[in-house]
């Protein structure tokens, strides 16, 4: 009798450290690296300015370059100005992480896993942009992970 408590208390405890995911990234909220580039027409533009900005912050990048920016469920907006006062806006729309098919708290335990992937989706937690984002000059457009 003594073994099996033991064991179900160690169960429990194991088990209790799965929900600790969900407060982490909030210490440490997930980034990710983008890269970006623009274009006027058909060919590539250099030495622009651009903003990023979503509901984690704002970053600023000139082009064509990389900028690591905080996840969101929110879309990133990419918006770039050169010294001509041309201007173009791309939303990068936020869509969830490939990693969220194969979340380890959904594969140990199923129903505290997928309640813990859906807060983590509301959250932003396991979202992504698309990894390279052209934004093109006197345009708006929207850029998704398949593009």
């Amino acid at each position: 009798m003594l073994k099996q408590s033991s064991l179900a208390l160690m169960v429990l405890v194991a088990l209790s450290g799965c929900s600790s995911t969900t407060t982490a990234p909030l210490i440490n909220p997930p980034k990710q690296v983008i890269s970006i580039q623009t274009l006027d027409v058909d060919k590539m533009v250099a030495g622009v300015t651009c903003t990023l900005a979503n509901d984690q912050g704002q970053w600023t990048v000139t082009t064509p370059g990389t900028i690591e920016v905080t996840t969101s469920e929110q879309d990133l907006v990419v918006t770039c100005t050169n010294q001509d006062a041309n201007s173009g806006t791309a939303k990068a729309v936020s869509s969830p992480a490939p990693s969220v098919f194969v979340h380890p708290t959904a594969a140990v335990v199923a129903p505290v896993g997928a309640v813990s992937i859906i807060e983590e989706q509301l959250r932003g937690i396991i979202q992504a942009y698309p990894s390279t984002v052209q934004v093109m000059l006197n345009q708006d457009i929207i850029v998704t992970a398949s593009q």
